[in-house]
């Protein structure tokens, strides 16, 4: 961007160099000011889509979005919803590009089955509900993703997803694009488990599967049972409570602000 920028006012400079010194008289302004309008709006288009950088955490600020990136965030969310409403089975690409407002051409032009298609949305979900490497405790993992299915649970996405029952699914095709993303995040959590046990925090044979289950279970029920809002602060004390117990003589809040992650 920076470079770009010199480009453009070392254009402007050398034009107006030109102009003052071949022709000093109105048609030269007039010239350099459609000249100047013109470096205007290459700045402005220039950062109205910037060059995609990528964090090197791979967590930086969200990147702006170009109308092509826009265009395919809204053919993946049209199929999340016609999933929801039509089945696997009464999903058809016409389908998708009519409730994404775009022309079915676009939609064959980047996927060429339905089940390609509909393996790209959910991947898009997955990602948003990855474990990602370790924050460094298992408590801070347990505090994330924790907070990632509060986000699923809550989200567009999530419900319309959540009654479908994917891995059980009677569509062999879709129940096994189900079971394929299922099984990137059980081997993420493998990890996560893996780096917990090397920290001494756990002990080796810990099912951090269950324990995320448990997790899992005590947000559904406020959520989806009760009605009830969640907050970082229950995420926290469900968290504590399944690495700590209830035992009364752990004040949770004292762990709780000690081990802060």
């Amino acid at each position: 961007m920076a470079t770009e920028n010199a480009a453009i006012a070392n254009r402007r400079l050398f034009l107006r160099v030109i102009m003052s010194r071949l022709a000093p008289n109105s048609l030269a302004r007039t010239i350099t000011r459609v000249a100047d309008s013109c470096n205007r709006k290459l700045q402005k288009s220039s950062k109205r889509y910037p060059r995609r950088r990528a964090a090197l955490d791979g967590h930086g600020p969200p990147e702006r979005e170009t109308p092509r990136s826009l265009r395919e965030r809204a053919i993946l969310r049209a199929v999340i919803e016609e999933l929801a409403r039509s089945d696997y089975g009464g999903l058809t690409f016409e389908k998708v590009a009519a409730r994404a407002g775009v022309n079915k051409t676009t939609v064959y032009r980047h996927w060429e089955t339905k089940v390609d298609l509909v393996r790209t949305a959910l991947s898009s979900v997955a990602r948003s509900m990855s474990a990602g490497p370790t924050t460094g405790t298992l408590r801070g993992d347990l505090l994330r993703i924790g907070r990632a299915m509060v986000d699923f649970a809550t989200s567009f996405e999530g419900q319309c997803l959540m009654r479908l029952r994917l891995l059980q699914h009677p569509e062999p095709e879709l129940a096994g694009v189900a079971k394929d993303l299922h099984a990137k995040h059980v081997a993420e959590l493998a990890a996560l488990a893996k780096a917990a046990v090397a920290r001494g925090e756990v002990a080796p044979d810990i099912d951090l599967g269950l324990l995320l289950d448990m997790l899992g279970g005590a947000l559904h029920i406020r959520l989806v049972m009760k009605n009830e809002s969640v907050d970082d602060v229950l995420i926290a004390k469900i968290v504590d409570i399944l690495l700590h117990g209830a035992d009364t003589a752990v004040d949770i809040g004292v762990v709780a602000g000690a081990r802060r992650a």
